[in-house]
């Protein structure tokens, strides 16, 4: 459900923006759509990598990232702190055989920002 915000009522230009939890919030003029803004955390190809790869797997270790998307555990690192600062992703430090070894979750909030930010992709390709 979208809540609908005026901005301007002039005789020849119109222009509201409308307020959705999915979206964010969709700049229209002159009764066309224009496009929703793109989550900045989730824009970053290595975070969306990751996020990506915690929706299909949910619990994912961190040699795993590194397989998958071969970047330097440096550059993860950095990475699923930003994803931790926001509260996409939980991050559980452990030993496993007598070797560190780090845990990526994905939280509800990380999935309600992930399902947005694909609703906001779609609505760029009309889907």
């Amino acid at each position: 459900m979208r809540s609908i915000r005026y901005l301007y009522s002039l005789p020849y230009w119109h222009a509201y923006y409308s307020l959705s939890p999915a979206l964010g919030f969709i700049l229209t003029i002159k009764g066309k759509e224009m496009f929703s803004d793109l989550d900045p955390l989730l824009h970053s190809q290595l975070r969306l990598a990751i996020m990506s790869l915690l929706i299909s797997e949910e619990k994912v270790d961190f040699t795993h990232i590194k397989e998958v998307t071969q970047a330097t555990s440096g550059n993860i690192s950095v990475q699923i702190q930003k994803l931790e600062a926001a509260g996409y992703v939980t991050i559980n430090k452990s030993f496993k055989e007598n070797y560190p070894n780090t845990e990526v979750t994905l939280t509800h909030k990380g999935l309600l920002a992930f399902e947005s930010y694909i609703e906001a992709l779609r609505s760029y390709l009309k889907l």
